[in-house]
């Protein structure tokens, strides 16, 4: 999924460029992602549809963080929420929120990643 802007940014340790997908993390440690968009199915879509949110970490789903949700008609709509604490073992690391199952739109997206602490 597309980020389009970044909100409030202390340190360096997380970097994204507005308009990208990616979020790259640069120092090892403990961190808190939280997400939450909306998602409506298009109205082309062969229904049921079936979505599936997650993030993924590397380019390998982070375990517990998966929504999934089956549409019967393009005039649903669906809050897709999830967290989790990841551990950073290894950097760069690549963070990103892959939605997958068919064609849709998603807005009033954000996601919050904190770091909690450096690997002990």
């Amino acid at each position: 999924m597309i980020f389009d802007r970044n909100g409030a940014v202390q340190g360096d340790a997380i970097v994204h460029a507005p308009n990208t997908a990616p979020f790259t993390i640069l120092q090892t440690g403990f961190y808190y992602v939280s997400f939450h968009t909306t998602v409506s199915p298009l109205g082309t879509a062969n229904f049921p549809l079936s979505i599936l949110i997650y993030l993924q970490l590397q380019g390998t789903p982070v375990p517990g963080t998966g929504a999934r949700d089956t549409f019967q008609s393009a005039l649903e709509t669906n809050i897709y929420s999830f967290s989790q604490i990841i551990e950073i073992t290894s950097t760069p690391a690549t963070l990103n929120v892959i939605g997958e199952g068919g064609n849709f739109l998603y807005s009033d997206t954000s996601i919050t990643i904190h770091k909690l602490s450096d690997l002990s």
